[in-house]
């Protein structure tokens, strides 16, 4: 698993307002894409919805600290709070 930070200063976004999982299956070979909103939430499946959201996510990828950024990020917060 890698944890990045996608900080303030990083600014708008191309996921912002949103929120939204991925789940990619090697075997089948299938992606899928939960959607959550403030009364619901739903399961996307068909590759026009979900290409959108693999790209999104690696457009946030791309913009977020680095893991090793992000674990230093979070070691300072936690100096911060102790």
């Amino acid at each position: 698993m890698t944890l990045q930070i996608l900080p303030f200063e990083a600014g708008e976004h191309v996921a912002l307002g949103s929120s939204f999982r991925l789940l990619h299956l090697d075997e089948p070979e299938a992606t899928y894409v939960y959607v959550e909103a403030l009364t619901s939430g739903d399961y996307l499946d068909k590759r026009t919805h979900t290409d959108r959201y693999v790209t999104a996510f690696d457009n946030l990828r791309m913009v977020a600290a680095s893991d090793r950024a992000t674990v230093k990020m979070l070691d300072r917060r936690i100096k911060e709070l102790t």
